[in-house]
């Protein structure tokens, strides 16, 4: 098997400070007690906050050896560097055999990311439609033998009014709840 030198950057965008370079020294950690790299060096740079935003932002340098070109692709999908640069050998020669077993280890990682992906909006779905339940019976609650306005149900679902005008008026739609003047109530019977 070839060793492989490269050089690789890993950053971290989040918030607050101290979480974000708490995050950049664990992913440093994880990589010294990997043993399928040798950390030659690393540099890791302090947050610094962006311009614009609430997000602090930082980022490391990494200098590092591996067996196999299967060892960077799992660097790849386990370190997630924004860049990577492969300093020796200049050029890497593979069987049909390795290559093979490359393209494999690839495709099995895609399926494993694929497969986690689709279990995330699978909840992702699940809790959305749960939270869509949860507001309509709150709101029919609220509304319960009570007259409201959407700046009263916003205070009291901590949905901003914006946002609960378009939800307000599906239930209108659906002939739960009814609209005088500017005060919400709930339709009985429904």
């Amino acid at each position: 098997m070839t060793t492989i030198e490269y050089g690789a950057t890993i950053e971290v965008l989040g918030k607050p400070k101290e979480h974000v370079e708490g995050m950049l020294k664990s992913i440093l950690q994880k990589l010294k007690e990997d043993d399928r790299f040798i950390l030659k060096e690393s540099k890791v740079h302090e947050a610094t906050l962006q311009e614009g935003t609430e997000l602090f932002a930082t980022f490391m340098e990494v200098e590092l050896k591996t067996e196999g070109v299967d060892n960077i692709t799992g660097f790849c999908f386990d370190f997630m560097p924004s860049s990577i640069e492969i300093a020796a050998p200049s050029e890497l020669k593979l069987s049909a055999a390795d290559y093979s077993a490359y393209l494999n280890d690839l495709q099995a990682k895609l399926h494993q990311v694929d497969m986690l992906a689709k279990q995330m909006k699978m909840e992702r779905d699940m809790n959305a439609s749960n939270l869509a339940a949860l507001l309509k019976n709150n709101i029919l609650v609220l509304l319960n033998n009570n007259k409201l306005t959407i700046e009263q149900l916003a205070g009291f679902t901590g949905v901003n009014a914006d946002k609960l005008a378009d939800y307000l008026d599906k239930l209108i739609d659906m002939g739960k709840i009814d609209l005088d003047g500017e005060k919400y109530t709930r339709i009985q019977g429904v």
